[in-house]
């Protein structure tokens, strides 16, 4: 279980951080072709302009980043990076039997996100 101290620094950093150190987080956890899925690109191409800050995402890509951030970061903490790539792919009753991801990718309003991390959370209380 996530100390509060933890809980509070993740979400400091998710909140504040630079885009670009978010995408670096996110590819160091979950890897390059799921950041770009999850945030809403066609490609891994574009997260390199974007660590670069030649472009910049769009909100909505912004957005996901962020909370998909919030969520991976809590489940690396705990049980690592390999873990999160599988939470993130794998169904998840909290989210219509979706996963992260692809929850991520198609949906667009910040409160649908904010289940993300919730779920992920909860795998935490399991």
């Amino acid at each position: 279980m996530l100390d509060e101290n933890t809980k509070d620094y993740i979400e400091d950093r998710a909140s504040r951080c630079a885009i670009e150190g978010i995408v670096e987080s996110l590819i160091n956890i979950l890897g390059a072709k799921m950041t770009a899925y999850l945030s809403g690109a066609n490609c891994t191409d574009i997260l390199n302009l974007w660590l670069l800050g030649v472009e910049k995402p769009t909100k909505l890509e912004e957005l996901r980043l962020r909370y998909a951030y919030r969520a991976a970061a809590v489940i690396n903490v705990e049980y690592g990076s390999e873990m999160a790539v599988t939470i993130f792919r794998g169904m998840n009753g909290m989210l219509d039997d979706r996963a992260p991801a692809f929850w991520l990718r198609h949906h667009g309003k910040e409160e649908d996100f904010k289940l993300v991390v919730s779920a992920a959370l909860n795998v935490m209380d399991l």
